[in-house]
């Protein structure tokens, strides 16, 4: 009998991400009633290995979807510490496809993901369809300012697994210190994308050596520079559902 993605899971703290003004969309990928086989919002997802061509934001619009068969992402019963989780793999450039509203580029973004890297060259997450990372944290904390990100505040702050990590620290780096096949939480706060404003954009796949492979457990982006106890609050609410180091 397939595993069904309605088993019951650790419970997380009470805290909501809707609690924190200006959240611009939050895809909980662990979230069963939010995924759907089709890019049209069709086709129920719920058993381990279940193609997932959509994902409903839980606060925003911004949908993600992949018309494409052969590269929708599939659903992983407690793929994630526990939790429901969605794989993609770049062997056929899977991932899914979004609209970035005409102002993305004026956003002062605050964003933090939770996920698994098994492998890729790039370890890319969320990018434009010309290869500009928007969200990839590690990409900006191994160039902030520059390229893909303005700064907002004087300092942008980038934190990995709740503690602080420098802006200077390379790509290579910051995977190497995370690890393979680990959870992790990263946040990226007082930065915005500088290119790919109104255009489609990419969560996980872009091609050849610059997709992420591995399992999307949340995303969430807020639409402003979180001060730091929000920013906590976030960091808490994740670490504690998604029990990431």
């Amino acid at each position: 009998m397939p595993m069904s993605g309605r088993l019951l899971r650790p419970r997380a703290t009470g805290f909501n991400p809707k609690n924190i003004a200006n959240l611009w969309t939050w895809w909980a990928f662990s979230d069963v009633s939010t995924l759907a086989q089709n890019s049209n919002g069709t086709g129920s997802v719920s058993d381990n290995g279940d193609a997932v061509g959509y994902v409903a934001a839980k606060a925003g619009t911004r949908n993600l979807t992949q018309s494409t068969t052969s590269l929708r992402g599939s659903l992983s019963v407690n793929g994630l510490n526990g939790r429901n989780s969605v794989f993609v793999s770049n062997t056929t450039t899977a991932g899914f496809d979004w609209t970035a509203p005409a102002n993305f580029s004026d956003l002062p973004l605050t964003y933090f993901l939770v996920a698994r890297y098994t492998g890729s060259a790039s370890w890319l997450t969320l990018h434009n369809s010309t290869g500009a990372s928007f969200a990839d944290a590690a990409d900006a904390a191994s160039a902030p300012g520059a390229n893909a990100w303005t700064g907002v505040q004087a300092t942008p702050t980038y934190r990995a697994n709740g503690s602080a990590i420098a802006p200077t620290v390379t790509r290579s780096a910051l995977r190497t210190s995370l690890g393979v096949n680990t959870s992790y939480q990263l946040t990226v706060r007082g930065v915005r994308p500088n290119v790919g404003t109104g255009t489609a954009w990419r969560l996980g796949r872009l091609g050849g050596s610059f997709d992420f492979i591995g399992d999307f457990g949340e995303i969430v982006i807020y639409s402003r520079s979180l001060s730091d106890s929000e920013v906590t609050a976030v960091e808490r609410y994740l670490k504690a559902k998604w029990k990431t180091p």
